[in-house]
């Protein structure tokens, strides 16, 4: 149950762990980076990879947003990262209002509503941008002390952030690459789009360049809560505390059949929230605890990805101490799959029968250990405990000869076969004829010092 050689070290992604206890809000972090909790996966540049600042810790209303942190760079594998684009739900538009003070580079910030096409698709159209907040600073900002945002309403918006010079454009059934906003770079002027403008849709940028560490300072806006597979966040190892209260919806469509996955008869759970599983390995148990004595909860884990889920454990009733009836349940993960939880009222009632609570989350298992190519991993040279190396290329030889050593434990055969597979090898250390580490002087050493013979 381990991602083993090289293709799998690459294309194997894990999800990283919760990072702190800002998964509600107020303060936002893109993820899976060291710069905060929050988002799954780095933010993109287009509707499709936006990050959805979304919890399954929120209530029904939403949690006070105050702040997103992120990096934008061009230190990705295998493309730049100049354009970060975000989800958010505005609530008081009148009071709305967004800023980079803080950040490391010259921003330029961008807003977009989100519209529907005809095929029910999301689309962004431009609503207002900034380049510079005044003559002196290279922070961005709309809305505050710029003055009210005209025209701006309830509902999902998109914010970017890019360097300065930075511009979206429309490329699909509208004027040919056409800009969505006209400025000038290093300009203070607060700009909207033109009539024709404000009707195009976004699809690309051009002209971005290397930005940094930033951060965007909102009011108005809330963390959402987590109602689609789409906007699941990662959970790790801990206990989290939601907020269900107010989640009044219970359409069909909303619905996950209990029965059908569960075999719990004509039930299921009503307008569920929705979370990903941290990285990993073995045994996992969670479990889910309403707080209201009355309320009933209960939870579905999926494997795959969201459109394409296959169930693989279900919640089995548990009376929680203090509360309600909840559910908990333990299976094996595998840290090379992706796990999505989806947990909500246990109702066979008719829509407004629902009862909804506050309560807890409980997640309890082994992280997966450090991956092919990852410097926790250890050196490919010397023996350790712990399956895998340091190095990716090497890593991928070693065990492609040898699984086990990418299976069970990087040992003194792994580091004699690295000696031989893997070019250039580190300086033998010169006063330690034990070149395998496995504490004996003996034909292994031997081995490893003749295959390096004449280097």
């Amino acid at each position: 149950m381990r991602c083993a050689a090289l293709i799998v070290a690459m294309l194997c992604v894990l999800p990283a762990l919760a990072q702190d206890g800002e998964l509600a809000g107020p303060i936002w972090g893109e993820g899976p980076e060291s710069n905060g909790s929050g988002g799954t996966k780095d933010a993109g540049a287009t509707i499709e990879t936006s990050q959805q600042v979304a919890s399954p810790l929120a209530p029904a209303s939403g949690s006070t947003l105050t702040r997103i942190s992120g990096r934008t760079s061009t230190t990705s594998l295998l493309q730049a990262d100049l354009v970060d684009l975000y989800e958010i739900n505005i609530t008081n538009p009148a009071n709305f209002a967004a800023s980079t003070n803080g950040s490391t580079f010259d921003t330029a910030i961008f807003l977009f509503r989100r519209v529907l096409d005809n095929n029910g698709v999301p689309q962004a159209q431009p609503v207002v941008m900034n380049d510079n907040v005044n003559d002196v600073d290279t922070w961005s900002q709309i809305g505050g002390s710029t003055g009210a945002i005209v025209g701006l309403g309830t509902g999902i918006h998109y914010i970017g952030i890019t360097k300065t010079g930075g511009l979206p454009i429309a490329c699909r059934g509208e004027p040919s690459y056409a800009p969505l906003y006209t400025y000038t770079p290093g300009s203070k002027i607060v700009v909207y789009p033109s009539a024709s403008q404000s009707s195009w849709t976004l699809c690309d940028w051009v002209n971005i360049g290397q930005g940094g560490d930033y951060q965007i300072n909102i009011t108005g806006a809330v963390v959402s809560r987590s109602s689609t597979c789409s906007s699941a966040i990662v959970l790790g190892s801990g206990t989290y505390s939601f907020a269900n209260v107010g989640v009044t919806s219970d359409a069909e469509s909303r619905r996950i059949g209990f029965g059908a996955n569960c075999g719990y008869g004509n039930s299921w759970l009503a307008s569920p929230n929705w979370f990903r599983l941290g990285a990993c390995d073995g045994t996992v148990q969670v479990s889910i605890c309403p707080s209201t004595t009355s309320a009933e909860y209960n939870f579905v884990v999926y494997r795959g990805s969201c459109g394409d889920l296959e169930p693989v454990a279900c919640g089995n009733p548990v009376a929680c101490s203090g509360g309600g009836n909840g559910a908990i349940a333990t299976f094996t993960a595998d840290p090379c799959e992706d796990y999505l939880i989806a947990f909500g009222p246990w109702t066979n009632l008719p829509a407004g029968g629902v009862i909804t609570s506050a309560g807890t989350i409980f997640i309890s298992c082994a992280p997966s250990p450090p991956s092919c190519g990852e410097a926790a991993a250890g050196s490919c040279f010397t023996t350790h405990g712990s399956p895998n190396c340091d190095s990716a290329s090497c890593c991928s030889a070693v065990c492609a000869i040898d699984p086990f050593c990418c299976n069970s434990s990087w040992d003194n055969l792994c580091v004699t076969q690295a000696y031989t597979s893997c070019a250039p090898p580190p300086a033998c250390p010169p006063n330690d004829p034990d070149l395998d580490g496995n504490g004996v002087i003996d034909g292994g050493d031997l081995a490893i010092l003749l295959s390096q013979w004449g280097t």
